[in-house]
């Protein structure tokens, strides 16, 4: 996946059934493993745009996911629709404020459909 410079990425979110390895292309040597139950989110900051790689293990069928996460960015589903289908996909997306989130992208709170408007 690629994020613009800036993008806030995904969101904060939590995989309850699932650990998440992440790297950064080409600026991180050194890929991030997140267990399941912890929160985090992506965001390249302020870098120029960059390749995102995301393992997540066990694996579940995510395709649809993406799908709706574009059907979102059409228009043709609210964001919140995603909290449906979140148990199915193991991706807890929290629509609450979170204030560290908040701090880091510069006061935004989380726009559950920011991911899927970039993915298009």
């Amino acid at each position: 996946m690629t994020l613009l410079g800036g993008a806030d990425g995904a969101n904060p979110h939590h995989h309850a059934r699932s650990a998440e390895l992440s790297t950064w292309c080409p600026y991180s040597c050194s890929p991030v493993i997140v267990s399941s139950s912890l929160a985090k989110g992506t965001s390249p900051s302020c870098q120029p745009d960059a390749d995102l790689l995301i393992v997540i293990t066990p694996g579940i069928e995510r395709f649809e996911y993406f799908r709706h996460l574009a059907r979102i960015a059409t228009g043709q589903q609210p964001p919140q629709s995603l909290l449906e289908v979140r148990a199915l996909y193991d991706t807890f997306t929290f629509f609450d404020d979170s204030p560290a989130w908040r701090q880091t992208r510069g006061g935004h709170r989380p726009d559950p459909g920011a991911l899927s408007r970039r993915l298009l």
